[in-house]
């Protein structure tokens, strides 16, 4: 399930491997140096230093590639850094001021995975859920209207129907309820993010925590109905073989 403590946006250079995750094998083992990074200080923060007479606050673009230290997948992040002050305590008394450089990736490719995927989950389902993950970043608007596409998907995947027999587009929460004759639970919780999504799409500005609340929801309804559904099938496949009645079954039907 999607865990949001695990994505922190903005976070010290040094700490990449900390927060993001390899797009491969989704191990925290991102080896990428400082030597890599590359700053280019942006114009608005070049003038502004100027003009307050070398202020040591500055904002950059960065670029930077690495691999994993586990599986070799390449990956490259781009985004936005800054110089910041901080302090540290370092009596009762008395506080302690430091300069740090954080950095906000905006662009990660190939993207990490917000949550793990079920290994039977649709093919067109699995190729939006990696638009999303590379959406989460740089747009979270965009975010939320790709998850609204995943559900369609889902219930394209369960053979619920999409258009009418005039070959018409049927309204997502129309196609919600006629999914609820066979999954109600899923049904109710997939309603969160097809709303999300509209007023992604009609109301820019939505918040990063309702997303998240929606990534939750979908990995969980993903999880039920894929990898329960994987479980599922092998008791019965294990049933099948030692159930004394059904080996009997088997044997008759093999004469």
């Amino acid at each position: 399930m999607f865990d949001e403590k695990r994505w922190k946006r903005t976070f010290i250079q040094n700490e990449i491997s900390k927060y993001i995750p390899c797009p491969n094998c989704h191990q925290y083992k991102l080896n990428v140096g400082e030597k890599n990074l590359k700053y280019s200080e942006t114009r608005e923060s070049s003038e502004s230093r100027i003009e307050y007479g070398g202020s040591p606050f500055a904002d950059y673009l960065f670029s930077v590639s690495g691999c994993c230290r586990r599986c070799r997948e390449a990956v490259t992040l781009c985004g936005t850094a800054s110089e910041e002050e901080r302090q540290e305590q370092v009596s009762e008394e008395e506080y302690e001021q430091y300069m740090v450089s954080t950095i906000t990736p905006l662009f990660i490719y190939p993207p990490p995975h917000l949550f793990s995927i079920p290994s039977n989950c649709p093919e067109t389902v699995k190729k939006a859920l990696i638009s999303v993950f590379a959406l989460y970043c740089c747009d979270i608007d965009a975010c939320a209207g790709r998850l609204r596409t995943v559900v369609e998907l889902m219930l394209d995947a369960e053979g619920v129907p999409g258009r009418t027999d005039n070959d018409k587009p049927i309204f997502l929460s129309t196609r919600l309820k006629a999914f609820e004759q066979k999954n109600a639970p899923i049904a109710k919780m997939l309603e969160a993010p097809r709303l999300l999504g509209n007023e992604s799409t009609h109301e820019l500005g939505v918040k990063t925590k309702e997303v998240d609340t929606a990534l939750r929801i979908v990995s969980h309804a993903l999880w039920v109905l894929y990898q329960n559904r994987q479980v599922l099938e092998l008791a019965e496949k294990m049933i099948e073989e030692k159930d004394p009645k059904k080996k009997k079954e088997k044997k008759k039907k093999e004469k």
